[in-house]
């Protein structure tokens, strides 16, 4: 299903110019704030949406060029800024416990960014890495206000090069499903995470 973009064609192409972005990551950027939930699933890295600067800074630039990383990483924040501003939306996050123990940059920029998970009203469950339902990488759910399925995104997070995958919707209800099944509940992932801490030595807070 196609996206209708939040901007006119001419100035969203010229957006897109000037700041090198595909078009696939501009219609997921433009879909997401008006969605009115939406599920992320990330087995290996925290989700864009809750990455803090700190975090992000550090892929962009392991995977993209100084000037193309700093453009990326003003996309990431504008992104941020229109769901925090949409604040009756639901957001629900599946991790992977290799996001949260595969370390990014010093320990500090960690830190950070366990407690930005620690902190955010979205709802985060972790999924044991041994329990096998893991068939992709990045994928986002957009439902409207209505709860109708609207959209299906998948995406590799390093290059944040995101695009509208032709896979059945249905497919992606049903791989959804066996995330919730197979994932901890929100508070025995919030326990995880602070373990997590602990067993890195990172202060909370």
């Amino acid at each position: 299903m196609t996206v209708a973009p939040l901007l006119s064609r001419a100035d969203r192409f010229q957006a897109l110019e000037a700041l090198e972005v595909s078009e696939g990551l501009w219609q997921l950027a433009s879909a997401e704030g008006s969605a009115g939930s939406i599920v992320f699933a990330e087995p290996t890295l925290i989700p864009e949406i809750l990455q803090t600067e700190a975090y992000a800074d550090v892929l962009l630039k392991q995977a993209e060029s100084p000037p193309r990383a700093e453009r990326m990483l003003a996309v990431l924040k504008g992104r941020q800024e229109a769901l925090r501003l949409a604040s009756t939306q639901i957001r629900l996050h599946f991790l992977g416990m290799t996001a949260l123990r595969n370390q990014v940059g010093s320990a500090e920029v960690m830190a950070g960014q366990l407690d930005g998970l620690i902190a955010t009203r979205d709802i985060i469950h972790i999924v044991p890495d041994e329990a096998g339902v893991w068939r992709s990488g990045t994928l986002a759910l957009l439902r409207d206000e209505q709860e109708r399925l609207s959209g299906v995104y998948v995406g590799d997070p390093l290059s944040s090069s995101f695009y509208t995958d032709q896979i059945p919707l249905e497919y992606a209800e049903t791989y959804v499903q066996s995330l919730e099944r197979a994932s901890h509940s929100r508070e025995d992932s919030m326990r995880i995470i602070l373990r997590e801490q602990q067993r890195l030595g990172l202060n909370v807070g």
